[in-house]
């Protein structure tokens, strides 16, 4: 798919068509300082904590299909975390739609019997409550930090491949936010790394974080200025510096050693992640930092 701003609001009218809804869950006083209709793109506003919320099993079966996707990696996301941090401190993009939507968009989009697991347990979880009229199938959450325009973002997820709901999430809520620069965790081996580098280079801040649940894992940020611009479309026609293999830990220190020393700007490029015989591949752009500055 087209992945500028302009492609967002295309797939997304597309998506809509097919009986898709987009939604921001925040308390009334988040949901006022959002742009709910970003790249034109209206959010229906879920006030959490408002008048007349009632919401609970919607975002209860939205929760679940993010165990469901992060499950494999010891991730999912307690409810505590939801309501606290994506609900509370910030707002939580979701995609749902209407269950007789779901075989249009799966054949839509050429989704196969075995790529339906997600999705299959998420629709287990509807059937279970006899009241529920939304499917849950992606979503996506971003916090602001103490850098203005810095917002920390997790748990993007989608339960249909192949249409590029994690990546339009994302996108729709980064433009809500305002968003200059977005910060994330992800891993060597993690192949959300094709969507988060649609936004443009994720510049390497740190190439090991061992604190973190998920082995492998590593810190990027990427600076959203070009992407709304839509100077990254092209991005593609880079060349790494040099592919980096998930499973290559030693490759990992050395990595960090150059961040620490402030020698190199290193930035994994399109497409993200590479996969040949059985291999992860991260492509790396190295790029040397002289006085303070960018050579090359």
């Amino acid at each position: 798919m087209d992945t500028t701003p302009a492609g967002v609001q295309s797939r997304c009218a597309e998506l809509q068509q097919l009986g898709v809804r987009f939604a921001m869950a925040a308390t009334p006083a988040s949901l006022a300082g959002f742009n709910l209709a970003p790249f034109g793109v209206e959010l229906a506003p879920l006030a959490f904590t408002g008048p007349g919320w009632h919401h609970d099993d919607l975002l209860g079966r939205w929760n679940q299909m993010n165990a469901y996707a992060f499950g494999p990696r010891e991730l999912p996301m307690p409810r505590w975390v939801l309501v606290d941090h994506a609900l509370l401190a910030s707002g939580l993009v979701i995609a749902a739609c209407p269950e007789d939507a779901v075989e249009p968009i799966l054949a839509r989009f050429g989704v196969g019997p075995d790529e339906r697991g997600v999705l299959e347990r998420v629709l287990a979880d509807l059937h279970a409550q006899p009241d529920a009229e939304l499917v849950p199938i992606a979503g996506y959450c971003a916090a602001p930090t103490a850098d203005r325009g810095r917002w920390m973002g997790w748990s993007m997820c989608s339960a249909i491949p192949h249409a590029g709901l994690g990546f339009v999430v994302k996108a729709l809520g980064l433009e809500a936010y305002g968003a200059r620069t977005v910060t994330g965790v992800t891993q060597w081996d993690n192949l959300s790394l094709r969507a988060h580098v649609k936004f443009g280079p994720a510049r390497i801040e740190s190439a090991i974080l061992d604190l973190h649940t998920a082995p492998g894992s590593l810190v990027y940020s990427t600076d959203l200025t070009a992407w709304r611009s839509g100077a990254v479309a092209n991005q593609t026609a880079r060349e790494p510096t040099f592919l980096v293999r998930a499973a290559d830990r030693a490759r990992h220190v050395e990595l960090q050693a150059l961040i620490a020393a402030g020698a190199q700007r290193l930035e994994i490029i399109a497409p993200g992640m590479i996969v040949a015989e059985g291999e992860y591949l991260a492509p790396v752009r190295a790029t040397p930092i002289h006085d303070g500055g960018l050579d090359g």
